[in-house]
């Protein structure tokens, strides 16, 4: 009669959708009783939870490849498939969002390319570009204030 409670997963790309309805519930649920139209709450809520499921599709570790058979164990460490963590993946993100900071973005993606260094996903390639970015906005932020002085 009582079956036990299950894991139940869902595919990383339904994060956003979720997030979209659920925004979307809150948000009329918060325009019932304003005087402001319930359209602008049920979008505003749309894109708040779309947003928010869109962050967590990305610090979402998915499904880790199977190891490359037969491999003489010198290559196999080489072809190895490093994922990057939680950790990582949200300094990547968060570093690429406050890239435009001038110098908390260069210190953040700085950190996250030291967290991100070993692995070999997109984390990295992410922590690089922010890092790029924010060097160059932190350096015309520097000559910017040598040169008011």
């Amino acid at each position: 009669m009582n079956q036990p409670l299950t894991k139940r997963s869902f595919p990383r790309w339904v994060a956003p959708l979720v997030g979209m309805i659920v925004g979307a519930l809150a948000g009329l649920r918060a325009g019932l009783g304003g005087q402001v139209p319930i359209t602008y709450f049920v979008v505003g809520g749309m894109i708040i939870g779309a947003l928010a499921g869109a962050f967590i599709f990305l610090l979402d570790t998915g499904s880790v490849p199977e190891a490359l058979p037969n491999l003489p164990p010198h290559l196999a460490d080489r072809f190895a498939h490093r994922p990057s963590g939680v950790v990582g993946r949200f300094l990547a993100v968060a570093g690429c969002g406050l890239c435009w900071a001038p110098f908390l973005g260069l210190v953040l993606n700085l950190v996250g390319l030291f967290v991100n260094w070993k692995s070999q996903d997109w984390a990295k390639s992410a922590s690089w570009i922010g890092l790029v970015i924010g060097a160059v906005v932190t350096l015309a932020m520097v000559v910017l204030l040598v040169l008011e002085n």
